[in-house]
């Protein structure tokens, strides 16, 4: 393949991106011409994900995202940088989530996320830190992986909010989590 073949491959589904938009007033006055191929892999930068099933709700923000398509042009599988999000029941945020890494498997209704996450519940102050955490969205549960830890957050007397040392579990190899972070234990103890 050229140079000029290989610049175009590499661009077009950028300009595809810019073209369905972005973001508020994102388009292009230049039309783009078509591919004799067609693209199956898009890269977008800021994007939302959100993932629907029943009354849970799942919004993954990223710095940056990869997604693969199936051919009705919906996302399949994507990778995404930096991810933050949160999962709401019946409209109601229970559980927010950081990571480094992420990706989203909307087949599977599955997200992964790695490198220093951290998942926050909404009404106990709890925090869920590890180095992965698998959230399924059938299964309702977090999965976290690798030096897990659960501490309660509290707000320091300036309004900070810090680490409580009164309730601090970890590190363990594993723990899973319901949604709100109301369930946390062994996956066996969790089963019971």
């Amino acid at each position: 393949m050229t140079l000029p073949g290989m610049v175009r491959k590499a661009i077009l589904p950028l300009i595809t991106v810019a073209q369905i938009g972005c973001g508020p007033g994102d388009s292009l006055k230049t039309p783009v011409p078509e591919s004799p191929v067609p693209v199956n892999r898009i890269k977008a930068v800021a994007p939302t994900l959100t993932m629907v099933e029943g009354d849970r709700t799942v919004s993954i923000h990223a710095d940056q995202s990869e997604l693969n398509l199936h051919d009705s042009g919906k996302p399949k599988l994507g990778t995404i940088s930096y991810p933050t999000g949160e999962v709401k029941v019946s409209g109601k945020t229970v559980s927010r989530f950081t990571a480094t890494n992420g990706t989203v498997d909307q087949d599977k209704k599955t997200l992964l996320l790695t490198g220093n996450v951290k998942i926050t519940d909404e009404t106990r102050g709890l925090l869920l830190t590890a180095r992965e955490v698998k959230y399924g969205q059938l299964l309702r549960r977090y999965e976290a992986k690798g030096d897990v830890w659960v501490t309660k957050l509290e707000k320091d007397n300036s309004g900070q909010v810090t680490t409580s040392e009164a309730m601090r579990m970890g590190p363990l190899p594993v723990m899973w989590a319901n949604e709100d972070l109301d369930k946390i234990a062994t996956p066996k103890k969790f089963n019971d």
